[in-house]
């Protein structure tokens, strides 16, 4: 069972579809991270980690990938990155972009521009 009772820990943003991982924001010290956090109570996978703002994080439906929104670059992007985490991520976003959403396939990536167009990866 998981308590999100550490203060560290930001919101709930995404359960993966196999039920085993809550997608949450942290902080450690400076660094804001974004967690894959079992609920069976393991140790949480880091999935990105930066000093800038990171949110919005979801699981593909596959279950190999997680997107997210970072401003580390001074604007909003969205990245995808494997699950579970190699280090590896992509920038999916060319001009900014936020609210990443899987299609139900998994083979493509739908998020909004700057300029509230509807893009898709």
């Amino acid at each position: 069972m998981v308590k999100l009772t550490d203060s560290r820990l930001g919101g709930l943003a995404d359960w993966s579809c196999d039920g085993r991982y809550l997608a949450i924001g942290g902080l450690q010290g400076a660094q804001r991270r974004a967690l894959a956090l079992p609920v069976d109570g393991g140790q949480p996978l880091v999935l990105a980690q930066t000093t800038a703002l990171i949110d919005e994080m979801h699981f593909s439906t596959d279950g190999k990938w997680v997107a997210y929104n970072s401003n580390e670059s001074g604007r909003h992007e969205v990245y995808v990155a494997l699950f579970p985490p190699s280090g590896e991520r992509w920038r999916v976003s060319l001009a900014g972009g936020v609210q990443g959403r899987w299609r139900g396939d998994s083979r493509e990536l739908h998020f909004l521009a700057m300029d509230g167009t509807m893009m898709a990866a």
